[in-house]
């Protein structure tokens, strides 16, 4: 089993912060969009058991949903729309061009969305 060692980033959304997370050090870079309720984080769990030579995971904490991000949300609607802008920025900040994307729970109908 791999140990859970990763890097954390606060990045600025509009007048917000967003919580990232990244963690593998391989080529393939993986986008993973967290479920309903749980933090960006939680994908280190689901690949504890892998190598992670083979990959880098990018993944942040959605507003108001469980985590560190600034909740955009609490005095607004909840938006997909916004989520995608979310993400969008996330790679940006990264530099990411060409990723592979994921999702779970609520998150699987928003990376077909995205």
């Amino acid at each position: 089993m791999n140990k859970f060692e990763y890097t954390s980033k606060r990045i600025k959304f509009k007048s917000s912060e967003i919580q990232t997370y990244t963690f593998g050090s391989g080529k393939k870079v993986i986008l993973s969009l967290p479920g309903f309720a749980t933090p960006g984080i939680f994908y280190l769990f689901f690949t504890s058991f892998y190598n992670h030579k083979n990959f880098k995971i990018i993944t942040f904490d959605v507003p108001g949903w469980g985590g560190l991000s600034d909740n955009i949300f609490k005095d607004n609607k909840f938006s997909i729309d916004e989520c995608v802008e979310i993400a969008e920025k996330v790679l940006e900040e990264y530099r990411v061009k060409t990723c592979n994307i994921i999702g779970y729970s609520y998150r699987g109908a928003f990376s077909l969305r995205f």
